[in-house]
């Protein structure tokens, strides 16, 4: 095997090789040269490529700009009498996107009002997959594809798990707990930052996340959080309680994490934010349990993601 790490112009690069070589495999925005040291430090067989890992490294490589693709060709490469051949390599993502278009709701006063009956206090994921290979395992065809071994898995998110509400049901021999997995403060409804802002009926295009493949049914699911301070009872004295609305794509609630798509969420929130004693009672005060009872639309369009629109109501 012939490691070369180089820069790109346009669409193609030159490799200086052997015409042993029958195969290129590609491995595009890793940062840095890490052929000698780092992830491809013992890799020397397409064996030992396929088993390389590597973790979600959000500060330095799985950014906007910088994020991880692969590919290998499919073709041998056929040389000409003066010892240049030509390949074309298919890449595709490592990863997978998770956007949050939008979450509203319809700010009345038959079913509550932003800032005097709830607020939103956090937007965040829980249990997102930070381990990887740069290549599918097995064929790479038989469904589901994976990129990890399910017992290979490790997870993270923006709390920590082991604190309630999040300590159930399933423990984790390895969880990291990242801000790079929430935001930072939620925007007031005259706050504009990062193309989003915060009316009083609808929080848009606030946060976007890169994330490894958790393609299991019903295990471990990736959550998308909306958690929100609701005043169960509203003065005087206010008596603000947490609750929380969640997303799990886990095969059962939504589709699992798949490396290469693109899940753009749109969420609707109708549910009742009046105090308790006039019928409201929204979202989860135990947001480990999944809910599934919500109106779902997927639209798939093929991109250079693989867009994928989910859209969930709680009514």
């Amino acid at each position: 095997m012939n490691k070369v790490y180089t820069t790109m112009t346009g669409d193609n690069a030159v490799l200086t090789t052997t015409t042993d070589a029958q195969q290129v495999a590609v491995i595009a925005n890793i940062g840095e040269d890490e052929t000698l040291t780092g992830i491809f430090k013992n890799v020397n067989s397409l064996a030992t490529l396929k088993a390389a890992v590597t973790g979600l490294d959000h500060l330095n490589k799985q950014k906007d700009a910088k994020v991880y693709m692969a590919g290998m060709s499919t073709d041998n490469i056929v040389f000409d009498a003066d010892n240049n051949g030509a390949v074309t390599v298919k890449m595709s993502y490592v990863s997978a996107r998770i956007d949050l278009v939008s979450v509203s709701w319809p700010n009345t006063a038959e079913l509550g009002e932003y800032g005097t009956n709830f607020t939103i206090t956090g937007v965040y994921l829980m249990k997102a997959q930070t381990n990887t290979h740069f290549f599918p395992i097995g064929d790479g065809t038989t469904p589901p594809v994976k990129y990890i071994e399910d017992a290979s898995r490790l997870f993270g998110g923006f709390k920590p798990w082991g604190v309630a509400p999040w300590n159930n049901p399933n423990e984790f021999p390895e969880y990291t707990q990242d801000v790079y997995f929430g935001l930072s403060s939620i925007p007031t409804p005259t706050d504009i930052a990062g193309g989003g802002s915060l009316t009083g009926k609808e929080l848009k295009n606030q946060a976007h996340w890169y994330v490894f493949d958790n393609n299991l049914i019903n295990d471990n699911g990736t959550a998308l959080v909306i958690e929100v301070s609701w005043n169960k009872v509203l003065a005087p004295p206010a008596e603000p309680v947490t609750r929380y609305f969640v997303v799990y794509f886990d095969g059962v609630d939504k589709e699992p994490i798949v490396a290469g798509k693109n899940y753009q969420v749109s969420l609707r929130i109708n549910q009742s934010f009046l105090p308790f004693s006039e019928g409201g009672d929204p979202g989860t005060d135990t947001p480990t349990v999944p809910t599934v009872d919500a109106n779902v639309t997927v639209t798939v369009e093929t991109t250079a993601w693989d867009v994928k629109t989910i859209n969930k109501t709680w009514n």
